[in-house]
């Protein structure tokens, strides 16, 4: 009995010792043994001590703000209409204007000059280029009122005082030569009225001639008047400029005393 409890015990101590060795298990990577020589660098792992995990705070919340009577809710803004844009407008050109047609002046005498103020006028006449629209009107007629500077004595007396008139501006006079009282006098204009001629002393004395007379002289002038055909307007305006040296001459369109 002794010996059959013995046996029963060596027995149960090799099957508890096959167990613990794995012997008894039918796999081989299951044995203890074998997965402690399959790890690897054992010594770098380390075991930390398990914590608990804390459950997350809660975010801390706002009391909601408390509405008063003075500050209610701000209305929510309309939204706004874009306002319809008008369509772009394309600047148009100005209209050119029109040019006025030129009119051209028919026919216009000036004039009557004397030989020396004919002598002038044609030269600056000339100027314009008119051609055969410029004509020459030839007359002769008496006259008896002589506006001059009495006789000065000698040919050298009178060309000095021919010269203090062209510094006055005078262009206009005659030397008288023949013998008689008017000899060495200077004749400044003839004309057929004594108004005409004292519209002459006038004049001159606001140029600053001294000396002017007016006295009776019966002399038959040559006279000279020019006829202007189809000025254009450049040319009427040059016409105007010549007549403003001649304040005593006149201007009239053909046909017309």
């Amino acid at each position: 009995m002794l010996r059959f409890l013995f046996w029963t015990l060596v027995v149960a101590n090799g099957v508890l010792f096959a167990f613990h060795q794995g012997y008894l298990d039918s796999s081989q990577e299951k044995r203890e043994p074998q997965r402690l020589l399959n790890q690897l660098n054992p010594d770098k792992f380390k075991l930390l001590p398990v914590t608990e995990a804390k459950p997350a705070e809660e975010p801390a919340q706002t009391p909601p703000a408390t509405m008063t009577e003075a500050s209610p809710p701000a209305p929510e803004p309309a939204p706004q209409q874009a306002a319809p844009q008008a369509p772009p407008q394309v600047p148009t050109a100005p209209a050119a204007p029109t040019p006025e047609p030129q009119k051209t002046l028919a026919c216009v005498e000036i004039g009557d000059f004397s030989p020396a103020e004919a002598k002038r006028v044609e030269q600056r006449l000339s100027r314009l280029s008119l051609g055969k629209n410029l004509s020459r009107i030839q007359s002769r007629e008496v006259a008896s009122h002589m506006v001059y500077i009495p006789s000065l004595g000698s040919k050298a007396a009178a060309d000095a005082k021919v010269a203090e008139l062209q510094k006055l501006g005078i262009s206009n006079f005659f030397v008288i030569q023949d013998a008689g009282p008017y000899r060495w006098s200077i004749s400044l204009g003839v004309f057929k009225s004594e108004d005409a001629a004292k519209h002459l002393l006038a004049d001159l004395s606001r140029q600053g001639v001294q000396g002017v007379r007016i006295g009776p002289r019966s002399v038959t002038a040559g006279k000279t008047a020019f006829r202007l055909r189809k000025l254009d307007p450049s040319s009427v305006q040059a016409v105007n400029k010549i007549m403003a040296d001649f304040p005593q001459q006149k201007k009239h369109e053909c046909g017309r005393d």
